[in-house]
């Protein structure tokens, strides 16, 4: 965030990308070396937040793969975009952007950008979506890793089962 008013973002920040909000740089009177710097900061404490999700497990290969990304609502401070940017350096096959709300021009430059959207619903005024999460429950980084270590687990036992007679696994 912009120091000071950390509630504005300065830019978004994903593995290996950086994009700047010039326009807020620019207002809070900085420089886009200073943007660098808190991204370099922001990319290190990502890359712990990753460690910690990831329980020691590596990343999978994302080449050739198709994507859903999941995000709580899309607004125009989605870091979405920087998202798809790092996703596409990983040359994957396909993006699909899954959101159960979306500011309705949001969701067109996603799809005028050539990736899949799905959601709920559109909206048109970013107020509104405050509303729909009133009551919320937020989901804590020891409710994701516990979700990320059950997958994890449910898939390694579905690769070391038994294989069927007559179907071929790993082929």
């Amino acid at each position: 965030g912009v120091p000071g008013d950390e509630g504005v973002s300065m830019g978004s920040v994903a593995r290996g990308v950086y994009l700047p909000n010039k326009a807020v740089i620019e207002r809070a009177g900085l420089s886009l070396q200073s943007f660098a710097e808190a991204a370099t900061a922001e990319q290190d404490d990502l890359d712990r937040h990753e460690a910690y999700l990831r329980g020691g497990r590596r990343a999978p290969a994302l080449a050739g793969r198709t994507i859903v990304l999941v995000e709580e609502g899309l607004t125009d401070a989605s870091d979405v975009p920087v998202a798809i940017e790092a996703l596409t350096r990983h040359a994957v096959a396909g993006i699909t952007v899954a959101a159960p709300l979306a500011l309705q021009a949001v969701r067109e430059r996603i799809v005028k950008s050539g990736k899949a959207c799905v959601c709920s619903h559109a909206i048109d005024v970013e107020g509104e979506l405050e509303s729909w999460y009133a009551d919320a429950v937020e989901v804590t980084d020891d409710m994701a890793r516990a979700a990320l270590t059950r997958a994890h687990d449910r898939l390694t036992a579905l690769r070391h089962e038994t294989p069927h007679e007559g179907v071929r696994h790993g082929a």
